[in-house]
């Protein structure tokens, strides 16, 4: 996956939707943007921000959960 599927600007709802695999890790940082009517609207810097969370660190951790394959 390119690096502009984790950008800054990524739309949560649509990250969702497109990588199921993450979800776990926003519930692992007891985020509640899973399932959230905002996760439409927010994007992933927000999160990021509104829950404290250092954006670079945060999206290792997703990046790590995207490309884990399912044998």
């Amino acid at each position: 996956m390119d690096n502009l599927f984790l950008s800054p600007q990524r739309n949560l709802q649509e990250l969702f939707r497109d990588c199921p695999q993450v979800m776990p890790i926003f519930i692992r940082h007891r985020m509640a943007c899973v399932g959230c009517c905002m996760s439409r609207f927010d994007t992933l810097q927000e999160a990021a921000q509104n829950y404290g969370l250092e954006l670079k660190a945060f999206c290792l951790e997703l990046r790590a959960a995207m490309d884990q394959t399912v044998v």
